[in-house]
């Protein structure tokens, strides 16, 4: 195999500084995978989800059904210009998800909608409509979100990642110090 060389570039020099960034961008995402799992900052209690606001429905929510490889969601808005979402990971811990997609489907409907402790400090200072992650919602009084069902929801995404981030690093291992045999 033949290497292109230079006075200015060096394939093999090349390769090794990308191989290398490449490594240590795994290295802390795996760390930081890594420490959420093992210290439980992926879990969230009751405590850790406030109140916003009460809400009227502006339209009907929109039903995004994902695609191939991703799970869906559903996005609305409230008739005074907030916007919101139920993120994946909220969308696999509703507990009647029919229920929940025929009451967002009813226009000026009113709902409490949670968060976490800074969207709601955001809210509260806000002098604009702002846009809402939901971890909970509310409908007169049903709750349609396991907070439970989340976290274990949670937990089995960062699992994913951690080992597609393991198999990518020692794949890039691999290829590391394979180069020095390719390139001699």
């Amino acid at each position: 195999m033949r290497i292109i060389k230079s006075k200015y570039f060096n394939l093999h020099f090349v390769a090794k500084v990308f191989l290398i960034l490449v490594f240590i961008g795994a290295l802390i995402q795996g760390l930081t995978y890594a420490y959420k799992l093992t210290t439980g900052g992926y879990i969230l209690s009751d405590s850790q989800i406030y109140m916003i606001d009460t809400f009227r429905l502006q339209g009907k929510a929109f039903y995004n059904s994902g695609q191939k490889y991703h799970t869906p969601s559903y996005e609305f808005s409230s008739t005074n210009g907030n916007s919101f979402s139920i993120d994946e990971n909220t969308y696999k811990a509703i507990i009647d998800k029919k229920q929940l997609s025929d009451t967002l489907s009813y226009h000026d409907l009113t709902f409490i909608a949670y968060s976490d402790k800074q969207t709601a400090e955001i809210y509260l200072q806000k002098k604009s409509p702002i846009f809402i992650n939901i971890l909970q919602i509310k409908v007169g009084d049903t709750k349609y979100i396991s907070i439970e069902k989340r976290n274990k929801e949670y937990k089995s995404m960062l699992t994913r990642k951690l080992l597609l981030t393991v198999f990518l690093f020692s794949f890039i291992l691999f290829v590391y110090l394979r180069i020095g045999k390719i390139f001699p």
